[in-house]
């Protein structure tokens, strides 16, 4: 797990003093996306059945990766078919995914970055970068905020030791310095989102609540975000307890609600189209992988 350095305990537990004194929670916003109503859901081809990130390369393609091989995959938006694959590394867990001009990000789940580059040519190039992550974290998404020139990755497992034990946290790859910072960029608290779904959406609230668990926290396990560029709001995906959280440029829950499970099987990627469309990839479980198409209705 992390073990953040000494003069790094005050500066997170004060972050974590305001989170538990916010926890009243805040009035329901709204987003301009249908959620439960998708212009389709296509069905994806068989080598990505274990899809596990998405990002949109331009208005005809999307780069995925899946959770089994170190490839990226070429898929095309309107026939759903492989373009083609390029192989970047050994077969691991790979998570997330990430488009940074022409530089490719691949996130695996125990914290390690993939600097892919030269990946349209016959001899792409591959950098590992280590951070200070592990396995424990369980890195789960990775997006490019280009307001801020910085990735953005998520965290399925613990936060770290301690007081954040019981928190989520979202880290901060420095693309200048080429390093993550050690402070969390913002720190989450399952409470504050069981407390907005319990008043918004009650339906939602299937976790079990008894002296063993903390409220809300089989809601909330992150597993890919994405920066919506027409608002710089960020769009957290939840595939455990199926749930799409949505945080203002000021790190603010402005929106959340349950995903409908015979839409959102098994949700573990979300892009956004270069015309504003919300994409969201399911593994197949059970069946085949699909991507889920939403149209901006405003």
């Amino acid at each position: 797990m992390i073990a953040p350095r000494p003069f790094l305990f005050p500066i997170l537990l004060v972050c974590i003093g305001l989170l538990v004194a916010c926890k009243a929670p805040p009035q329901p916003g709204s987003i301009p996306y249908d959620l439960d109503h998708p212009r389709e859901v296509r069905s994806l081809p068989k080598a990505l059945k274990e899809i596990s990130g998405i990002v949109s390369l331009d208005q005809r393609r999307l780069l995925c990766v899946e959770d089994e091989n170190g490839e990226v995959f070429v898929l095309g938006r309107k026939k759903d078919d492989i373009k083609h694959a390029v192989g970047f590394g050994k077969d691991h867990d790979y998570e997330g995914i990430t488009l940074v001009n022409d530089t490719v990000f691949v996130l695996k789940s125990n914290g390690t970055l993939f600097r892919v580059t030269g990946w349209t040519t016959d001899t792409p190039q591959t950098q590992a970068i280590h951070t200070f992550l592990k396995k424990e974290n369980n890195t789960e998404g990775v997006c490019y905020d280009a307001a801020n020139r910085r990735l953005l990755i998520a965290c399925k497992g613990v936060a770290g030791h301690g007081p954040l034990e019981r928190l989520k946290a979202i880290y901060a790859f420095d693309l200048a310095q080429q390093q993550l910072l050690e402070t969390p960029v913002l720190l989450l608290d399952p409470d504050s989102v069981a407390a907005y779904l319990s008043k918004y959406h009650v339906k939602a609230m299937h976790a079990a609540v008894d002296g063993s668990t903390i409220p809300g926290l089989e809601l909330f396990a992150p597993s890919d975000l994405a920066i919506d560029p027409a608002t710089g709001n960020l769009y957290l995906l939840c595939s455990t307890g199926k749930l799409l959280l949505v945080f203002d440029p000021a790190d603010r829950l402005i929106f959340a609600s349950p995903l409908d499970p015979s839409i959102y099987l098994q949700p573990e990627g979300i892009t956004f189209s270069p015309d504003g469309e919300l994409l969201i990839s399911n593994e197949g479980r059970g069946g085949k992988a699909s991507l889920v198409v939403i149209p901006r209705t405003n």
